[in-house]
């Protein structure tokens, strides 16, 4: 076998006088990016074949076969590449897919070989509250809409709040699903203390919708939440005495003071005002934002010609009043085949369901948009229940019995196993056949896959599995029927002795095989098992699985009509645990730190526990037996590995201990000028700049190695001191420059949670010019300077001043080495009256004098 298919996971199926093998059997796919997979086909023939390469449970337009067809000669093998890339919104979850290898000279025994397709989850909702705005008294409702434009269910959960934390909010439901393209509404009930006196105070409302992923395989310790996102509301409460009503009551008192002549009238006018304060809160306390309608929609169920949900199928919703050319909305099914269309406005509507494979239909069976039913929303009222069956063109198949008495078997179509709930198998169709032995067997749902047999008393007949794509007619198909009159039948247990219901029991000559599950009731019957119409003699390999055990074979030797019971199986248990302690540098137990462990089966993951026995672990249900690595890792600390062996004699382990260490480590140190010493007022940690003036401040320093590539300026407060902080551990090149001192470079190597010093750089001072100029032997003043790189001359001053009073000037921070043209204006700004040139290294102070 091909070594590099040796290295990874793979899957291997043999058909015909081939063997195929395809790397890897399962592949993670994010929607909208290729991935790829290796196919190796071997001829363990004699002859020349030529064999095609496709892809079946995924649309042609998502697969590239290359090449599609090969040649190979005797004992030759060869690759085929396959890309699978789906589209960007192809749901989340697993997709089981398969690799079908046919010999173009004899289609009838292909090859195929099962992969496993994990489709990445993509969590996105964005979240609505209708209307912004509600004017209210102590208790308000909103109306909030989610949408889901993920490509995964999700279950969203809310959480409301405000910056005062005086409102109260809750969510009906508190929790709701919502499909890939759907869209759902919860009420948000609100309530608050509302003020006694003054004016109406304004509360703002934060919704924040959390969704968290509902992949049927998601794990117990996956994170709690994915997408979130956040609407906004305003909640205008009024008071319970506004300043109307104490205006009213300061007038009431005041009649009252004024004499009782006007208390009757006053107190009419009272009772009217009460009775307007009453309606008045009515229209606006209560319910303010008006009543909500209860979410309704539009959803059902797709499902294949065979019974299966079907995952991934597109479903467009039209409104009747636009016509066909626009869908309203979209969406995909759920791996159960569920869809969903919710918070839709009253109207009459009709769907479309499109399959790859399957064409299109209108609910329920129509061809066009005229003949789809009616599905008609009322105010408050959805649909839901749907159920919409699609098929293929129906297959056929034909071929012969062949065997020394054929005469009354019967041809057999099911479904497998595997693809129904409980392990049991399903009749389709059922043929018997003449003395000839011929079968045809038409009208077969598709696509799909089936398991073919003949059957008849003392006979026994090999399973041949065919799939079957839409309208496919396979001829030629033979089923081989042999003598069988064995009988083999038995007991499967645990070490124990306890019985184990429905475990696989299967059995095989080498050319036929036969299944059985064990039974389950009372103690006389459970685990049982009983195989007929056995081949004999023969050599039989019984084998025996069941999920949480290691399979277990044992070789059987039929005689002539013999029945072989009490055979005992006794089957061990695959699984463990691993568990223990994390502590940190100072033995102190760390919480929540990550524990990866990686085995045959794939990678589990779990965290210590940061309440109760803080910084304990523990795995749960492992293979055994299993060799595993370890690996603890946290923010701040050194990820640590270790590997460990669960046999079937100690398939426990809680004492994988580990202690982390600090991963991080600092790089600290000064730069200082060349020659300068400190005076006895200088200290490095002073804050005043002017104690330490030997030190350099503005210097750049970097460091950098193969990941890490950081820089900074020496500091001003204290003066040249610098550090780098949160470094990996590792080695690093140091470098500090400054313009016109020569750069320094060093190489330091630093571990995890050390604190590097390094030794003080000293820098050279920096290149600079000075001059002075003279006119007829005076100083000259008020000359312009221009300083130029030689390069640049005469387009780009580096450098400007003017001479002093007493015709000097310096010009300082030049690079260097570097050569420099000096031009002289005679006054400043006025026209160039000399020139001269002058070679700076670092360091070194040029002299710029000249006589003008």
């Amino acid at each position: 076998m091909n070594d590099e298919l040796d290295e990874v996971t793979r899957a291997s199926g043999r058909g015909g006088p081939f063997r195929v093998d395809v790397s890897p059997s399962s592949a993670v796919v994010v929607p909208g990016e290729p991935v790829g997979l290796m196919v190796e086909v071997s001829n363990t023939d004699d002859v020349i074949r030529q064999v095609s390469v496709a892809v079946l449970g995924l649309d042609k337009s998502w697969v590239t076969v290359e090449p599609s067809s090969i040649t190979l000669f005797p004992e030759e093998r060869s690759m085929v590449a396959v890309i699978v890339k789906l589209p960007p919104d192809f749901p989340a979850g697993k997709r089981d897919a398969a690799i079908e290898v046919t010999d173009e000279s004899d289609p009838t025994n292909p090859a195929i070989v099962s992969v496993t397709l994990s489709i990445t989850p993509r969590d996105k909702v964005e979240v609505r509250m209708e209307p912004s705005t509600i004017i209210t008294g102590r208790k308000a409702s909103f109306s909030s809409s989610v949408l889901n434009k993920g490509n995964t269910t999700v279950e969203v959960s809310f959480v409301g709040s405000d910056p005062e934390g005086i409102l109260t909010t809750r969510t009906v439901p508190e929790t709701i699903t919502v499909h890939p393209g759907g869209e759902a509404v919860v009420r948000v009930e609100v309530s608050g203390k509302r003020p006694w006196l003054g004016t109406p105070m304004v509360r703002q409302l934060t919704l924040e919708a959390r969704a968290k992923n509902q992949l049927p395989d998601q794990e117990d310790d996956a994170p709690e939440f994915g997408s979130t996102d956040l609407a906004m509301g305003t909640v205008v409460q009024k008071p319970w005495l506004s300043r109307g009503m104490l205006s009213m009551c300061g007038l009431l008192l005041a009649a009252l003071v004024f004499g009782g002549v006007f208390t009757v009238s006053l107190g009419k006018v009272a009772k009217v005002a009460k009775s307007g304060e009453e309606l008045l809160k009515k229209s606006l306390d209560k319910d303010a934002a008006g009543a909500h309608l209860p979410p309704v929609g539009i959803g059902g169920t797709v499902t294949s010609a065979t019974g299966s949900g079907l995952d991934g199928v597109a479903v467009e919703l039209y409104d009747v009043a636009h016509g066909p050319l626009l869908a309203t909305r979209a969406s995909v099914t759920d791996p159960a085949g569920v869809f969903l269309f919710a918070s839709l406005p009253a109207a009459t509507y009709k769907l479309k369901i499109i399959g790859a494979g399957f064409g299109e239909i209108w609910y329920p069976k129509g061809v066009a948009f005229d003949s789809a039913d009616d599905l008609v929303i009322e105010a408050g009222k959805g649909i839901e229940g749907l159920a919409v069956k699609l098929a293929g063109l129906p297959a056929e198949l034909v071929g012969a019995v062949v065997g020394p008495d054929v005469a009354g078997a019967i041809v057999t179509v099911r479904v497998p196993s595997s693809a129904l709930p409980g392990g049991q198998s399903a009749v389709v169709k059922s043929f018997p056949v003449d003395a000839a032995g011929i079968f045809d067997i038409a009208d077969l749902p598709t696509p799909a896959s089936y398991e073919l047999s003949a059957s008849k008393v003392g006979m026994t007949s090999e399973v041949r599995t065919i799939s079957l794509t839409p309208g496919q007619t396979i001829n030629k198909l033979s089923l081989l029927l042999r003598p069988g009159d064995g009988v083999v039948s038995g007991q499967v247990v645990d070490r124990t002795g306890q019985p184990i219901p429905s475990a696989k029991v299967t059995i095989t000559d080498g050319t036929l095989k036969s299944d059985t599950i064990t039974l389950s009731g009372a103690a006389d019957i459970a685990g049982t098992f009983e195989l007929r119409d056995l081949q004999t003699p023969s050599t039989q390999s019984l084998t025996v699985s069941a999920p949480g055990f290691l399979a277990e074979s044992q070789t059987l030797k039929l005689d002539k009509q013999q029945i072989l019971s009490n055979v005992r199986v006794v089957l061990v248990s695959s699984e463990g645990q691993l568990g223990g302690h994390i502590t940190g540098p100072t033995a102190a137990p760390l919480g929540n730190v990550s524990i990866s462990v990686v085995g045959s089966a794939g990678t589990r993951t779990t965290s210590s526990l940061t309440a109760g026995d803080v910084g304990s672990w523990l795995l749960p249900n492992l293979a055994v037996p299993g060799s595993y690595t370890v690996t603890f890792s946290s923010v701040g600390y050194v990820s640590q590995t270790q590997a460990v062996n669960l046999g079937l004699d100690a398939p426990s382990n809680l004492a994988v201990d580990m202690k982390l260490t600090a991963a991080n480590a600092s790089v600290r140190g000064l730069i200082r000028e060349l020659g300068t010493t400190d005076p006895a007022t200088c200290n490095t940690d002073d804050i005043v700049v002017t104690d330490c003036p030997g030190h350099l401040a503005g210097v750049l320093i970097k460091i950098a190695n193969s990941t890490v590539n950081r820089q900074t300026l020496s500091a001003d407060i204290p003066t040249g001191s610098y550090r780098f902080d949160d470094l990996p551990p590792g080695a690093y090149t140091v470098s500090f420059s400054r313009i016109g001192s020569t750069p320094q470079t060093l190489f330091v190597e630093v571990v995890a949670g050390e604190v590097k010093l390094i030794d003080d750089i000293q820098l050279e001072p920096q290149a600079r010019i000075l001059g002075k100029l003279t006119t007829n032997g005076l100083p000259a003043a008020n000359v312009g300077v221009k300083v130029y790189r030689i390069g640049d001359y005469p387009n780009k001053v580096a450098f400007a001043t003017v001479s002093d009073a007493n015709g000097h000037y310096e010009v300082i921070g030049l690079d260097a080495p570097e050569t420099y043209v000096i031009e002289f204006q005679v006054p400043a700004g006025g026209p160039v009256q000399s020139s001269t040139r002058v070679f700076l290294r670092p360091g070194e102070v040029g002299n710029g004098d000249a006589t003008l």
